[in-house]
């Protein structure tokens, strides 16, 4: 198999990477131009992996052409633009990647291969998007093994029940102290706790972007300050923020002031 083509955002960490490769940028507001170089290739096989485009496949597709995509999901759990966030959100057991033929609807194809592994308690979002790249890769070198063993001919499964989607929206990236349990505040920061992301909040008349927060157990440290309101810093020390919540104390080790 020889590589003929690389399509690169531009200024993503693949344009970086690409220096000697024939290649194309896809530029902000570049759709046409994208697609209109794509059906203008002769190739066997396409590859798409965090395509900012919607490739309508059925009008480009050829006799002879396989279009696949790398999705970081457990296809039909996932599908959309921000699989992350989602199992980390929703409270996920398991996360993963996905090789499944492209069709016209988005994340919909049979599936070819998948790899999964567990969410444990130590994954946090830098670490869950670190584990799905390497994922994403495993996914595709098996299922294009796969493919390639069986002539370009093999079928896939279709993707079963369990259908869920997610997209990241600002109400689900916003925390109140004053109204959300402890479970709900710390699951919002943990899904969203990477520093172009953030959980916001008001805290003490100002706003903030939370990264990361651990509830506090100790049965002293929460006895002192029964008397705050939910939604007070009741004090600050080193680097770390302690608000009181319905609950108890949660300590913010990572913070940024808007």
């Amino acid at each position: 198999m020889r590589l003929q083509h690389v399509f690169a955002v531009k200024d993503s960490a693949l344009e970086r990477g690409i220096e000697g490769v024939p290649h194309s940028l896809i530029r902000p507001g570049g759709k046409s131009e994208f697609l209109d170089e794509l059906a203008g290739m002769e190739f066997d096989l396409f590859v798409s992996n965090g395509c900012p485009v919607i490739v309508p496949v059925s009008k480009l597709i050829k006799s002879h052409q396989l279009f696949i995509n790398v999705h970081p999901s457990l296809l039909p759990e996932f599908r959309g633009y921000h699989p992350a966030n989602g199992v980390l959100l929703k409270g996920a057991k398991e996360a993963g990647a996905t090789l499944h033929e492209m069709v016209d609807r988005v994340d919909r194809g049979v599936v070819i291969h998948q790899e999964r592994f567990p969410i444990t308690p130590d994954l946090d979002l830098g670490l869950l998007y670190h584990l799905l790249f390497r994922t994403e890769a495993r996914a595709f070198s098996g299922g294009i093994q796969k493919i390639f063993e069986n002539g370009f001919k093999y079928g896939g499964e279709p993707q079963g029940e369990g259908v869920s989607y997610y997209r990241r929206t600002p109400e689900d990236m916003r925390v109140d102290f004053e109204v959300m349990d402890d479970a709900e505040i710390l699951r919002r920061i943990r899904a969203f706790g990477i520093s172009s992301q953030g959980a916001r909040c008001n805290l003490g008349g100002r706003s903030y972007n939370l990264f990361e927060a651990q509830a506090l157990i100790n049965p002293l440290l929460n006895a002192l300050y029964l008397d705050h309101a939910p939604g007070s810093i009741v004090f600050k020390y080193e680097d770390a923020l302690v608000v009181r919540s319905r609950q108890s104390l949660i300590r913010v080790s990572k913070f940024s002031q808007v």
